[in-house]
């Protein structure tokens, strides 16, 4: 029988027949795509009667008593019963439909999942969703649902009641009356609403933790949330995280990068991503000369070209046309499309390539980094201080080969006020970093370094005036002033980090970084991809005033290459008379 033949043909099936087929069909699923198809029409001929809904109980009790058993009865049921159509086809290559994270969820074929998605991707909903679905289906389930803030926390558990109010079929699951942090179900399942701090992802180990909108939150507290999940009476422990990307080095780009390096068959993090284009209902306008609207604003916009025609979702065509008229076209590829993020407001981001600067530590066969240059090139040894004293504001120390070779031979030959076009290449082979420890602990740290000599030039932040007093006076270790100067330090940095015939000057040798707390701290490496500049009021970029924040690495880094141009370069001149005072006299 053709498929139009079959769906006259169950026009004419009275609905005790319907409901017995769905019955059927979820007892013994079929594997075939024909038998799915004629379920298909049978859900869409079911669901067009307007006396269906009398029959919703009985297959409630069916389900409660065999589970759901197939994806298709798992769709149907969170249309009918919790009245949300989730899109089912996917639109862009390498992505997958919502309806596919929730499915594979709730069948646990998968442990780990990430769901990334685009702003208003039904993020929060999907995961209220699940939560409902696995209380249900799965008696004793234990479930901690958190958001990156209590705001957050509380969206997604109004999405989960309401799915009970007024709903004849649900509203007596509750063993009590919910409350803002937890409710419970008549079965034993439990849910309990938590905001996502440490101190909340502390204490409770559910099957099911599912963490919403983390790129709001601090990497140290994600940390937290992945220690919850503990499998328990035969269901299988999970754990998911939902959330839009924004920042190219921000808490969701670290757990996406992590996750594509977990090689695990089964059990480790699988990515679910989705955009806008998934989820948007489909477009019956016309793009020019619409009888009713007009020519589409987003004509010539190089947005749509046509794509929504073949969408296949439920968010609204004119809030999408709306938002993409209005919006530029950095936060709709970043947050509506899931592109890569720009990285024009990182303030090293087009320079900085992690890659090609982190360099192995040896170079040679039973031969060092630094046994290499001291062969083979003029090598100079310095060292930079910035102080600080608390995780957000560490103490960091860090000591640079720099190879002067070609800077030494054209300053020697040149005159006092030529410009020096050679570059000093600064390789860092040491970086000691705290948050919390004594001036004390740290001029330990600094003497037993490797690589360190007690006459070594060391630069620091000269406006740390009395701590630079007490590391000499106190501990014998004296520091330069280093040059401080922002934005041309800024400049000076990005000419080194350059790339020119597959060479730049300035590298990282690998194993360089010294610290006891890498959850909270980060190395410079980490910086450069995290610190920005301010926006203006009207969101532009301004390239003036960076963030003082994921900094203080390439502080250091400034104060090394502009402070060591300086330095050299005094170093090196030829001096035909006795000269007093200078630069580092000051």
């Amino acid at each position: 029988m053709s498929n139009k033949g079959y769906i006259d043909y169950i026009k004419t099936v009275k609905d005790t027949e319907l409901v017995r087929c769905i019955i059927g069909f979820n007892n013994d699923p079929p594997n075939n795509s024909a038998s799915r198809n004629k379920f298909g029409c049978i859900v869409e001929e079911f669901v067009r009667r307007e006396n269906h809904t009398n029959y919703l109980g009985q297959l409630l009790e069916n389900f409660l008593k065999d589970g759901i058993r197939h994806p298709d009865i798992l769709h149907f049921y969170i249309r009918e019963y919790l009245g949300y159509y989730v899109p089912r086809k996917r639109f862009c290559r390498k992505h997958v439909a919502p309806f596919s994270f929730i499915c594979d969820m709730f069948f646990e074929n998968i442990r780990n999942a990430i769901a990334f998605a685009n702003r208003t991707g039904g993020k929060t909903l999907n995961l209220a969703i699940l939560n409902h679905l696995d209380m249900l289906f799965k008696p004793g389930c234990l479930i901690c649902s958190a958001g990156s803030t209590l705001e957050q926390s509380t969206r997604m558990y109004k999405y989960f009641t309401g799915f009970h109010n007024d709903n004849e079929f649900l509203v007596e699951l509750f063993h009590k009356d919910p409350t803002k942090s937890q409710s419970v179900y008549k079965n034993g399942s439990f849910i309990e609403i938590i905001t996502g701090s440490i101190k909340g992802f502390n204490g409770p180990h559910p099957q099911k933790a599912r963490i919403d909108e983390i790129e709001l939150m601090d990497w140290s507290v994600l940390q937290q949330a992945l220690s919850m999940a503990k499998s328990s009476n035969n269901i299988m422990s999970q754990s998911v995280f939902s959330s839009t990307r924004k920042d190219e080095s921000g808490t969701m780009q670290r757990l996406l990068d992590k996750a594509k390096t977990d090689r695990r068959e089964f059990g480790g993090f699988r990515i679910y991503k989705w955009c806008i284009w998934e989820i948007l209902e489909p477009c019956k306008r016309k793009c020019k000369n619409d009888e009713r609207y007009g020519t589409c604003p987003l004509l010539g916009m190089d947005i749509c070209n046509g794509k929504a025609h073949k969408c296949n979702g439920y968010y609204s065509i004119d809030d999408f046309i709306d938002k993409a008229y209005m919006l530029d076209k950095e936060t709709l590829d970043t947050e509506w499309f899931n592109k890569r993020p720009s990285k024009n407001i990182y303030v090293y981001g087009e320079y900085f390539e992690e890659k090609k600067i982190l360099l192995p530590e040896f170079k040679e066969p039973e031969l060092k980094w630094t046994d290499y240059l001291k062969k083979h090139r003029h090598i100079e040894k310095i060292a930079t201080v910035d102080f600080g004293s608390s995780p957000g504001h560490p103490f960091v120390f860090k000591i640079y080969f720099c190879d002067v070779t070609d800077f030494k031979k054209e300053v020697e030959i040149s005159g006092t006020e030529e410009t020096i076009r050679n570059r000093i290449t600064f390789y860092c082979v040491y970086e000691y970093r705290s948050g919390g420890n004594t001036l004390s602990f740290h001029a330990d740290k600094i003497k037993s370094a490797p690589y360190y000599e007690a006459n070594m030039p060391i630069f620091a932040d000269p406006s740390a005036k009395q701590a630079r007093i007490d590391l000499d006076e106190t501990y014998g270790i004296y520091t330069y002033p280093a040059d401080n100067e922002l934005l041309s330090g800024i400049d000076k940095v990005r000419s080194h980090l350059k790339f020119i015939n597959g060479r730049s000057c300035l590298y990282y040798i690998d194993g360089f970084y010294d610290c006891d707390d890498t959850v909270n701290q980060e190395s410079s490496l980490q910086e450069y991809k995290q610190y920005k500049f301010r926006r203006t009021k009207d969101g532009h970029v301004n390239k003036k005033e960076p963030i003082p924040i994921h900094d203080h690495g390439l502080d250091c880094d400034r104060y090394a290459i502009a402070s060591s141009q300086i330095y050299f370069r005094e170093m090196f001149t030829v001096v035909e008379e006795t000269i007093t005072g200078g630069y580092w006299g000051r």
